[in-house]
């Protein structure tokens, strides 16, 4: 058994005997943990406290230091670690905290039928505290919010108390712990007031003007203000004697009902609505508050009146309502102190009353919330500062807020729920239209409606932009009304004009562009030059040309006002219409200049990116082989550490990247466009994505053509070989020509290492056509080329796995191994994972033919490895098929069939095309 105490020292008790909690940093973060009990604290937000005035280098070690020392003390399973976070798990048993906040709201259900009962049983919670929250840690780390929200929370149950206390029994029993919450708190006029009200209550006059006397003393001393007029009257009442005087807690006690009337036609967000009852059915505890962010448009205050309604019955005690205007035409929120004085009229203060103090509106509006069931729904705020002072601080009330910005800062130190809202989801939408317009109309234009939920890309205020024209227009077809949204014709956000621009979405979008800094917003425009609706960190880097170190919090402030959202780390959406007003701003304020040099630099981002890539999935390559340009000035290229990394970056990319090369078609970059297709041969050859191969090497032959650079264009001339060897598409006259025009470019290029490359594949091309001597002579000059090769750079240098393979076909078994060998070792050194696989395969079939079963299986299974090790399974679907074959001919049926079952296995699993299929049935 295990207890502790925050309201007052930071104490803990194990089975009745006191711990010693260490040193007094150490007893300031159990202190924080303990008001924070049930609830993750994040290692930023303990850093922020414990050292308010700049954290230490060794700070994140000094606090894993200390939870270390601290679970020594607990029971294993009260601390536990989260991603960043620590979480103390204690209940009402465990903690005076929640014992008290338990307390606070048994009394809270009888405050409406038995005042009295309720404020003695506030009385006797309150006696829980046993001095200042936290006493006797840090004064700096007392005075942070987390320990000012407890103490204010015990403020806020005395005052609450105080106002329920109407006979001299209740308000004698409270009369010792309100001195006591008073006596903590010297300057905070509500609890003085409430300690004045207990004094008359219970008849104390002479007491109650002392008590005035003093705090108006302190208040001149301290502060140079006067009491306020809530005290002025309590200290009239008490010279009068005039105790009929006090309302009890039944006066004046209205119910505001301030809610927007509920949309009829809401439809989807069923994950984000259960999400927010169970956040508002809670239970009893602290009050608590839900930020609902998103995108402009995407319907957050929908979301959040939607749910105010059903959780009506929840908060008895009313709801109210402001519009912060955070994101507004006018660019004018709306001041919070103007809404704390709403708010109060709407709680039945007069303006007379209503304080001119900002705090003490504060501290006045949450003294009539407390204890009370009322829900504050607060829609477009623009940040945490804001709101902060408009959330109720005590049990049993909540606050729904929504926000362009994701109000970390409540999130983090208000332990706001975070309800980020996203774009609807294909059925939703159509349930949206169906519920607008009629599933009848809907469901009998259905390609229609599919073409209008594509273009508004799952966006609410677009796709109601769009029933609304429809519904006023019952006459018209749905397919005339999407033929409108998607002709090509005029800006695409006219379509979605409306005469109120609080539903237009241009102007919808441009209140979160309005709000954006110099740099961010010409970022923003930029986007629009992307050619697709996902990017990277790196690109948008190369989009603005001005390094890395400023896209970060560029792309921060781009994400915070929903104009981009993070898919993960470094990689960023951004909505089809959004992009589209980004458009209109391009071509309204940037330069031609300016948008033509914006334009070069995505071209090298990318261009420099798939050369990269291309090298990292084969080492062997080079991009200096094709030309590839230097990189340009304020040009950010990805980056990419091993094999996997950089085929996901081009999987993920793939449409922006074709799209790029479309764009180098265009422009008339002919190298550019050989260059991007010798980059990305290899990927797609191992993704058995043959007709995007194949269309990039007819773009790039073309471009070749144009361009002459015959190293190029035998690279090309070889990648089309491929394709359309056996390997791929299988159509062998087309294969030997690409192969043919190759060898005479490589030989014009100089490049005799893909010379002899070239010839091994023609050669096995005439050996698969049934022309030997042909194969034979080719073989032979390949072999040629490998001995001067040698005789001009030394045998370091020669490409020892291709002469192997030339050696096999030519029957030479013991030069093929001896050389097999050799480009082994080599290869490994060089890291080359996919030659080596192929040389491991030339060993494989070699040793075979020479009988040696065992280093044949040994080199064969290598090269399988090595193949999925790099990711090629059509390769190494194709190695097993032949490995099956050949030790079927040397009579090892055991290893025959199980190369067999593992090819039709691996064939099955990636869908291998019909070819592949056939040649082993």
């Amino acid at each position: 058994m295990i207890r502790f105490s925050v309201l007052g020292p930071v104490r803990a008790w194990r089975d009745g005997t006191e711990i010693n909690l260490g040193t007094p940093q150490q007893q300031s973060l159990l202190g924080l943990l303990l008001v924070h009990a049930g609830e993750p604290v994040t290692v930023g937000h303990i850093i922020d406290v414990l050292w308010p005035a700049g954290a230490p280098a060794s700070a994140v070690n000094v606090v894993h230091r200390y939870v270390s020392q601290i679970r020594r003390l607990l029971p294993a399973d009260l601390l536990t670690r989260g991603t960043r976070t620590y979480r103390l798990s204690l209940d009402a048993d465990g903690l005076d905290l929640l014992a008290f906040r338990r307390a606070a709201a048994e009394a809270a259900a009888v405050a409406a039928t038995d005042p009295d009962r309720a404020a003695t049983m506030l009385a006797s919670a309150l006696k829980l505290r046993r001095g200042p929250v936290a006493a006797g840690l840090d004064e700096t780390v007392r005075s942070s919010p987390p320990f000012v929200r407890v103490e204010q929370e015990l403020i806020n149950a005395a005052v609450h108390a105080a106002a329920l206390a109407s006979t001299q029994e209740s308000a004698r029993s409270l009369l010792p712990v309100i001195r006591a919450v008073a006596a903590g708190a010297p300057l905070d006029e509500a609890v003085h007031a409430a300690l004045l009200r207990v004094l008359i209550r219970i008849g104390s006059l002479a007491d109650a003007s002392i008590e005035y006397i003093a705090i108006r003393q302190r208040l001149a001393d301290e502060l140079g203000v006067d009491p306020s007029p809530e005290l002025t009257t309590l200290h009239q009442q008490a010279l009068q004697g005039d105790l009929a005087s006090l309302r009890t807690p039944q006066a004046a006690r209205p119910v505001p009902v301030e809610l927007p009337t509920d949309l009829p036609t809401f439809t989807g967000r069923d994950e984000q609505i259960e999400t927010l009852s169970t956040f508002l059915r809670g239970g009893p505890g602290a009050a608590r508050a839900a930020v609902i962010t998103g995108l402009g448009g995407v319907g957050k205050t929908s979301l959040a009146v939607h749910c105010a309604h059903q959780e009506a019955d929840a908060f008895p005690d009313g709801q109210l309502y402001a519009s912060m205007r955070g994101f507004d035409p006018s660019a004018a929120p709306t001041p919070t102190a103007d809404v704390l004085r709403r708010f109060l009229g709407a709680l039945g203060v007069s303006d007379h009353d209503v304080p001119a103090d900002f705090d003490a509106r504060v501290a006045l509006y949450r003294s009539l919330i407390a204890g009370r069931k009322i829900l504050v729904v607060i829609d477009n705020v623009r940040d945490s500062a804001h709101v902060r002072p408009l959330l109720p601080a005590t049990p049993g009330s909540a606050a729904i807020i929504t926000s362009r910005d994701p109000l970390t800062g409540l999130v983090v130190h208000e332990g706001a729920l975070a309800v980020p809202l996203g774009l609807l989801s294909d059925a939703e939408a159509a349930a949206f239209l169906g519920r607008r317009l009629g599933p009848a109309r809907v469901a009998g234009d259905a390609e229609a409606a599919r073409q209008v939920m594509e273009l508004c890309g799952g966006l609410p205020l677009a796709l109601a932009l769009f029933a609304a024209r429809a519904a006023a227009h019952p006459q018209f077809k749905l397919r005339h009304l999407a033929e409108e949204l998607v002709a090509p014709r005029g800006r695409l956000l006219d379509r979605f004009a409306s005469g109120d621009r609080r539903h237009d979405l241009r102007a919808v979008f441009s209140w979160s562009y309005d709000l954006l800094g110099s740099t961010a917003a010409r970022l923003f425009r930029l986007l629009a030059l992307h050619p697709g609706s996902v990017f990277t960190a790196s690109a948008a880097v190369s989009l603005l040309g001005e390094g890395q170190r400023h896209a970060a919090p560029l792309l921060a402030e781009l994400s915070r006002a929903n104009l981009v959202t993070e898919l993960a780390p470094g990689r960023f959406h951004i909505h089809d219409l959004v992009r589209a007003y980004s458009d209109e701003l391009l071509a309204e304020q940037e330069t031609p200049v300016a948008r033509q040099a914006a334009e070069r630099r995505l071209h090298d981002h990318y261009l420099h990116s798939v050369l990269h890539a291309g090298v990292t999935i084969n080492p062997f390559r080079a991009p200096d082989a094709v030309g590839a340009p230097e990189v340009g000035s304020g040009v950010t290229p990805e980056e990419f550490v091993g094999y996997e990394q950089a085929s996901s970056w081009l999987r993920r990319e793939r449409g922006s990247i074709l799209a790029m090369v479309e764009r180098a078609v265009a422009d008339g970059a002919d190298l550019a466009v050989g260059q991007y297709a010798w980059a990305l041969e290899n990927f797609l050859q191992r993704a058995f994505d043959w007709p995007t191969l194949g269309r990039l090497l007819d773009l790039a032959l073309a471009a070749g053509q144009r361009h002459g650079n015959p190293a190029l264009l035998a690279r090309t001339h070889h990648g089309a070989g491929v394709l359309f060897s056996s390997r791929a598409l299988n159509v062998p006259d087309r294969s030997r020509r690409h192969f043919v025009e190759a060898v005479r470019l490589f030989a014009v290029a100089g490049d005799v290492h893909n010379q002899m490359l070239a010839l091994l594949w023609l050669a096995r091309q005439d050996g698969a056509d049934g022309s030997s001597d042909r194969m034979i002579e080719q073989l032979r000059d390949a072999v040629e080329l490998y001995e001067e090769i040698v005789k001009r750079d030394g045998a370091g240098d020669a490409p020892e796995d291709l002469v192997a393979a030339a050696f096999v076909d030519l029957g030479d078994y013991p030069m093929a191994i001896h050389h097999g060998r050799r480009a082994v070792a080599w290869l490994r050194k060089v890291g080359d994972r996919h030659r080596e696989a192929n040389t491991w395969r030339t060993l494989g079939e070699a040793y075979a033919a020479m009988g040696d079963w065992p280093q044949s299986v040994a080199a064969d299974e290598r090269a399988v490895l090595l193949y999925e090790e790099v990711g090629d399974a059509f390769i190494t679907a194709q190695t097993l098929d032949t490995m099956s074959r050949r030790y079927a001919d040397g009579r090892r049926a055991l290893l025959a069939r199980t190369a067999a079952r593992r090819a039709t296995a691996l064939r099955i699993k990636i869908g291998a095309h019909p070819w592949l299929r056939a040649e082993s049935e």
